[in-house]
């Protein structure tokens, strides 16, 4: 196997862990949004990367105040995804959990049609040993301000995909309506590090 883009001559030249990969910022609303592994050897590559993670700033256009979003890896849609979900908002706390499902929901909370006007949630969405032989986890933490005033939370899922094959597809879609204008998505690769 050949040695990755960021490492020349044995000595490794790329002094960040985490590395950008990819950036959605939506100049008008989407129904979904999509990263697609290049798998062409560039620094880009996914294959090189131990995790992958997702920086999300995003919003609905579903008349609604809380939207929950989804994840699929590789356009599997069958009942290979399993996650729990714990949310802690000024409502009331809530949690639940769903097995054998078409799609993780990843991505809670986030503000709606109905929320005030330019108010964004904010996820952190971690997908441990992309490349790996193993089943997929994926851990998300999120807040959220829905109306500018009281109505905020901030949570956690844990997810897992029940497939082996690395990740090469990733898609993020709102459980209503769209992503609305504005909305980014950041995708980063983190490399392993070698330690002697």
């Amino acid at each position: 196997m050949a040695d990755p883009a960021y490492v020349v001559d044995g000595v490794l030249t790329d002094g960040e862990a985490v590395v950008a990969i990819a950036s959605t910022n939506l100049g008008s609303s989407a129904g979904h949004v999509t990263f697609t592994d290049p798998a062409d050897g560039s620094s880009l590559d996914w294959c090189q990367y131990q995790d992958l993670m997702i920086l999300c700033h995003m919003r609905g256009t579903h008349s609604a105040t809380s939207i929950g979003g989804y994840i699929q890896f590789n356009d599997i849609t069958g009942g290979y995804y399993n996650f729990i979900l714990l949310d802690v908002s000024s409502d009331a706390p809530r949690g639940y959990s769903e097995a054998s499902a078409s799609r993780a929901e990843a991505i809670v909370g986030f503000p709606g049609a109905s929320s005030t006007a330019n108010i964004f949630g904010g996820a952190v969405v971690h997908i441990n040993d992309a490349n790996s032989g193993n089943a997929k986890q994926i851990l998300t933490r999120f807040g959220y301000d829905q109306a500018g005033t009281t109505t905020h939370g901030t949570g956690m899922t844990v997810c897992q995909f029940r497939k082996f094959d690395p990740i090469s597809k990733i898609k993020l879609y709102p459980g209503n309506g769209d992503w609305d204008t504005g909305t980014r998505f950041d995708l980063y690769g983190i490399l392993p590090r070698m330690v002697s």
